[in-house]
């Protein structure tokens, strides 16, 4: 017997639809190439030390560097490990690893050599590609016994036709924490990565989200990416200021230590028109900081900052048995590397066939069809500091474990 109204439950999954747009590329890559056909000269990527390169140059550093993975066996649905400080050069090789059908795994050498040997046999992989050499050895550890230092790749003749990804080729393997203190490479397709001329600062680390979006926000609308290597010793404000940013794309806490630490340095930057957050919930006195903060947190595992307006978003509820009531569409993941939770996390709708992530969180809709979130999976709650993810529940249970009896119960907010 349904414990719902058939109506009711039409009337729900109609209001979980959001608006659907029409994107006129299949890939990344693609929409790549359609930017330098039309701005070849313009200037796609500058660093700190005003090193830039065009999107012209890009492309074709990118082609040649893709020739020299294709000619050792790197092909469509390869995985790719990169690691090291971000660089113009290991931007080429993300490109590049599109350029042969490729999946770009970004890893962190600042984590142990334990959890990144996770990363790499979660990916399966033999590749690797690192932008510094004396990353090499540290890639070898890691039992990636083919590794390419980005300043030494070149063109190798024969080896230089670009494949052509499809929208459900996988694009990225993105790692993220997991309950259980290990990783997890969450799987993204083109069709999840699909999102007038911005300048986008990217100081995010390269395994996080946020990195991933401020890259692809830049390239793929014919913007200027600037890199910011070492956000940490670095003065942002100052790069905000003196390269013009138009856009940032941070957390909450992150805009918090920016307008504390530089409030007036900030007034000057008067390029810096949109300010987007992302990765936690936005205080009262953030919101207050700006004129207008957009809000990028999103519910599902595509990583990517995907609830703008809820455009290409599904929202459905679930009762405990799982079965769909009344979040889904072409921007939910195709699952984890490796992992057996994709069984219990990824569904695909019984009925229109689209990839559904299950969230675990609580909540519910009220008659207006608005969805409340009342609370979250224990042990599922994250916290983003300086572009890293900080499990609340792993802190908690450090701080039993070491206070030798003294502290029972502990809780992290």
């Amino acid at each position: 017997m349904d414990l719902i109204d058939p109506a009711e439950c039409k009337l729900s999954m109609e209001r979980g639809i959001g608006l659907v747009l029409e994107v006129l590329f299949t890939s990344v890559l693609e929409r790549l190439q359609e930017v330098v056909t039309a701005m070849p000269h313009e200037v796609a990527v500058k660093d700190e030390r005003d090193n830039a390169t065009t999107y012209i140059d890009l492309l074709r550093r990118a082609i040649a560097m893709s020739s020299d993975l294709k000619c050792h066996g790197v092909g469509r649905g390869t995985p790719v490990c990169v690691i090291g400080p971000p660089t113009i050069d290991l931007l080429y090789s993300v490109i590049a690893i599109w350029c042969v059908g490729g999946i770009y795994v970004p890893v962190d050498h600042h984590l142990s050599i334990e959890n990144d040997l996770l990363i790499a046999k979660n990916s399966a992989t033999k590749f690797c590609v690192v932008s510094a050499p004396d990353l090499m050895d540290f890639a070898l550890d890691l039992q990636l016994d083919t590794v390419f230092y980005c300043g030494d790749m070149v063109y190798a003749e024969g080896f230089d036709e670009v494949e052509k990804p499809l929208s459900d080729d996988v694009a990225v393997g993105l790692q993220v924490p997991s309950p259980d203190d290990t990783s997890k490479g969450v799987m993204l397709t083109h069709e999840n990565l699909k999102t007038i001329k911005p300048v986008v600062l990217q100081h995010s680390d390269w395994l996080s989200d946020l990195a991933l979006f401020q890259i692809l926000f830049a390239l793929t609308s014919g913007g200027t990416l600037i890199l910011a290597v070492d956000p940490i010793s670095i003065d942002i404000s100052n790069i905000m200021v003196q390269q013009e940013i138009t856009i940032t794309i941070a957390t909450p806490s992150e805009y918090s230590t920016w307008s504390q630490q530089s409030l007036n340095m900030l007034k000057h930057c008067k390029s810096w028109k949109f300010a987007l957050s992302i990765g936690e919930n936005m205080s009262s006195s953030i919101v207050r900081s700006f004129t207008e903060l957009a809000n990028l947190h999103g519910a599902t595992e595509t990583t990517v900052a995907c609830s703008v307006g809820f455009v290409e978003y599904r929202e459905y509820a679930a009762d405990k048995k799982g079965v769909l009531v009344p979040i889904a569409g072409p921007g939910i993941g195709v699952g984890y590397f490796n992992s057996e939770d994709d069984k219990e996390r990824f569904h695909t709708h019984p009925e229109t066939g689209s990839k559904c992530f299950c969230t675990r969180n609580w909540g519910f809709t009220n008659d207006t069809g608005e969805l409340f979130v009342v609370s979250r999976c224990l042990d599922e709650s994250i916290a983003h500091i300086q572009g890293f993810q900080v499990e609340l529940g792993d802190v908690s249970r450090t701080i039993v474990d070491q206070a030798n009896d003294s502290v029972l119960e502990a809780v992290v907010i």
